[in-house]
């Protein structure tokens, strides 16, 4: 289980109803490792387009203890499988940087963490993250 399961809202880009499920795994002696996943719920801005905003954030309410650290927390995109369309996937994803800054954005000013970096991860290297297996 993980250290923390949230149903976190979030405001997309043109309404504030986005919405996304959050896990929090604390491995010994490691950064924490967040799993965000994109929920079929979700009829706005995707984790994917929104990540730096979204990591900003989820640093901000769910560990503030981890601010300013040189790696505060190690970042997964979870996209469960689709009905009709593609398969489970996961990405780890890294940032230029890890210190929030704020950036208009689509009419708004927000707050961000540096660009990010995809890089494509089977669930065994999730599971291997977490030390436990993904449920």
């Amino acid at each position: 289980m993980p250290d923390l399961d949230a149903t976190h809202s979030y405001r997309g880009y043109w309404s504030a109803d986005a919405v996304c499920r959050i896990r929090v795994y604390r491995p010994a002696g490691f950064p924490p490792v967040v799993i965000a996943t994109e929920l079929p719920e979700n009829e706005n801005t995707s984790i994917m387009n929104i990540v730096e905003e979204l990591a900003a954030d989820v640093l901000a309410t769910y560990l503030p203890d981890r601010v300013g650290q040189e790696r505060p927390f190690v970042w997964v995109e979870h996209h469960p499988r689709h009905p009709v369309g593609h398969g489970e996937t996961f990405d780890l994803v890294t940032f230029a940087h890890y210190h929030a800054r704020e950036e208009l954005r689509a009419g708004r000013w927000r707050m961000l963490i540096g660009a990010p970096e995809w890089r494509r991860l089977t669930r065994e290297q999730v599971e291997a993250l977490i030390g436990k297996p993904l449920a």
